[in-house]
C-alpha cells in the first residue's frame, strides 16, 4: 500500500483562518465598491439627536439654552418659542457649509420629584458628537449660573400601618363546650 500523505492537526484550522480572512476581504471590497457607486443625498442622511433631564424648571433652562447657543457657541438662532419649548438654530460646518439643529425642552419631574426639563438636541449635519457636546455644554452653563439644582422635596417618612392587636376581652377564638 502506498503512503498516505500526511495531514496535521493544524492543518484544518489553518485552511479556516485562511477562508474567513478571505471573506473578509471580499465583503469589504465589495462594500467598498458600493459605496463608491452610490451617492447617497444629504437628505438621506440620519438626525443624531440626544436627550437629558436637567433637575432645573424650565423657565430657568429655556433662556440659558438661548444664551448658551448664541453667545457661547455663536450659533444663529432661526426661531425660539419659550412657551412651546423649542428653539432652531443654524451652526457652522466647515468653511461654507451650515448645519440646522433644534432643541426641545419641556417640564418634567426628575427621579427625585423635583421639577426638571427634558430637554431634547437634534442636529442634521456635523459630527456625531455635537448634540451631546451641546447638552455637556448647556448643563456645565446652568450649574455655573445657577448653582447646584434645589435639592429634592422632602417626604415625611411613612409610618407603618398599626398591628391589630386583640381586645382585652376577646381571649381568641369562641370555642363551644358540650
Amino acid at each position: 500500500m502506498g503512503a498516505s500523505p500526511r495531514i496535521s492537526a493544524s492543518a484544518p484550522a489553518r485552511f479556516v483562518r485562511r477562508r474567513r480572512i478571505l471573506a473578509a476581504a471580499g465583503l469589504l471590497a465589495a462594500g467598498l465598491c458600493v459605496a463608491s457607486l452610490t451617492d447617497v443625498p444629504a437628505a438621506a442622511v440620519a438626525a443624531v439627536s440626544q436627550t437629558r433631564t436637567l433637575s432645573y424648571p424650565p423657565d430657568q433652562v429655556f433662556p440659558t439654552a438661548i444664551r448658551y447657543l448664541r453667545v457661547d457657541r455663536g450659533y444663529r438662532v432661526v426661531e425660539s418659542d419659550a412657551e412651546a419649548g423649542f428653539i432652531l438654530f443654524r451652526f457652522p460646518v466647515g468653511a461654507d457649509r451650515t448645519g440646522d439643529g433644534s432643541l426641545e425642552a419641556y417640564g418634567v419631574l426628575d427621579a427625585a420629584g423635583r421639577p426638571s426639563t427634558r430637554v431634547k438636541i437634534s442636529t442634521g449635519a456635523g459630527p456625531v458628537h455635537l448634540p451631546y457636546t451641546l447638552l455637556d455644554g448647556l448643563a456645565a452653563k446652568i450649574r455655573a449660573e445657577r448653582g447646584q439644582p434645589p435639592p429634592p422635596p422632602s417626604t415625611p417618612p411613612k409610618q407603618p400601618p398599626p398591628k391589630e392587636q386583640p381586645d382585652a376581652g376577646d381571649a381568641g377564638p369562641a370555642s363551644e363546650t358540650p
